[in-house]
Order: structure tokens, then sequence, then C-alpha cells
């Protein structure tokens, strides 16, 4: 848990320095070069029922970049639906997509929600360079995620849905994976996560659609030694977990 001591740059500026690789870091600055020309807008409107003066208050509490996520809890979660339009999004989008892809940060909202924030506003309609540095920092999470700290692997899953809730591809999602999984052992930690959520349920999760789910599985069954290597390098704790999570996922790949 952060000290309430340290504000939220020197908590980004330490996330960065020490934890996410160049390729993200550079992607989230390009945010915010990109989107600083929409201004803050003086004020955000909302349905009254939903977004109170408290809430309001807090998306000007400070600079964008210092912004904590609790400033932004509320507002990611209702942003597009019930409070602002796509300009008010665009203003905030670099400062929520920075806290999403920080792993020891939390809106307190799911990724995919927020992410999918990004379909209901037809970023792919937007101007280029926006498209541009939005599909930059979409690619740079997921390397991120597949090539960073093994510790934060158990965010694959997560992180995979929360892209395709974008509308984002699978196939280059999948071929960067491919990669990875062959020289990263935190890519094989994160291919874990995702045979656990395949292996129980038809579908990765409530936001990824049965053909895309169906999708996944067929790739990963193809790629059953990548698995038993993966389980091979998971705390001894773990193995029989991911085993037991194996066997089923592999049982269920074989009605597709």
């Amino acid at each position: 848990m952060r000290s309430s001591s340290t504000c939220a740059r020197c908590d980004r500026e330490r996330y960065a320095r020490d934890v996410i690789t160049p390729a993200l870091r550079d992607a989230i600055e390009q945010l915010y070069r990109v989107f600083a020309r929409y201004p803050r807008p003086r004020a955000v409107e909302g349905c009254p029922c939903c977004v109170t003066d408290a809430d309001r208050a807090r998306l000007h509490r400070a600079p964008l970049r210092d912004l904590r996520a609790e400033d932004l809890s509320r507002y990611a979660f209702k942003a597009l639906s019930t409070w602002g339009d796509a300009r008010d999004f665009r203003h905030f989008l670099p400062r929520i997509l920075e806290i999403v892809c920080d792993a020891h940060d939390d809106l307190r909202v799911d990724d995919q929600i927020v992410l999918g924030k990004l379909r209901h506003a037809d970023w792919t309609c937007w101007p280029r360079d926006e498209q541009d540095a939005i599909t930059r920092w979409l690619d740079a999470w997921w390397l991120d995620v597949l090539t960073g700290d093994r510790d934060t692997a158990w965010r694959g899953a997560t992180v995979l849905s929360s892209i395709l809730a974008t509308g984002h591809p699978l196939a280059p999602l999948l071929a960067t994976f491919d990669v990875e999984l062959a020289q990263s052992a935190t890519a094989r930690a994160a291919l874990l996560t995702v045979v656990e959520d395949l292996a129980h349920q038809p579908t990765l999760d409530p936001w990824t659609s049965n053909a895309t789910s169906d999708a996944i599985t067929r790739w990963l069954a193809s790629r059953a030694p990548t698995i038993e290597r993966a389980i091979d390098e998971a705390y001894e704790s773990d193995r029989d977990f991911h085993r037991y999570n194996r066997d089923a996922f592999l049982l269920r790949a074989q009605t597709l």
C-alpha cells in the first residue's frame, strides 16, 4: 500500500523508473502529448442522480498528471454513459490509461469496463495521431505484461481481455504472445492465467465473446508443450493447481 505522504507524481516517476518497460513509458508520454489538445473542461456534466458535487470536485483537485486513482475512479466507471462526453473523456484519458497499466494502482473498476469506453467512444474514428497513440499504448502494455516483472504476470488474462474490449484485433496480440512465449518466463506465467480462466468457463470473461474465446482456446491448445514448460517453471506449491487447470482446459478444448 502506498504511503499517504507520497504524491501521485512521485509514485508515477518511481513506477516508471523501476517497473515498466521503456516502450510503455514512452507510449504513456505520447498519450499526454497527443491528447494535450483537449483542455480540462470547466465542468463535466453528469446525471445528478449518479454524480455528486464531490465527485465533480475530484476531477479538479490537481493537475491531470497528479490526479490519483481515487479521484478518477467514479469518472472512469461513469464516463460517456452518465457523465461527460467524448471530448471530456479524451482530456482525462492519458491519466486513466496510465493508472490502468500500473499494476500497483487501482481504479477499482474492471479494466475491461474502462477500456471498453474507447470502443463506446468510437476511438477508431478519432484523428489518426490519436488512434496511433492509443494503439501504441495498447501494444506496449501487452508487451510489458509479457516481458516485465514476473510478479505482475497474474494480470495476463485480464490485460488480454481488456485490450480486446477496445476492438483491437486478436491476431497481432497472439503473434506477440507467440514470440514472447519462446523467450520470456513472464509470458509463460501469463499464459497460465489464460489457461485458468478458459478451463472452467466458456469465455475468457464476461466481456470476451464466445468466438474470440474459442479462438484463444484452440490457439493455446496447439501449444501444449509450452503449457507444460510454464507449469514446470511455476512455484512448486502451485504446480498441482496449474496441472488441474491444464487438464480441464485441454478437455474443454477437445469439444471445440
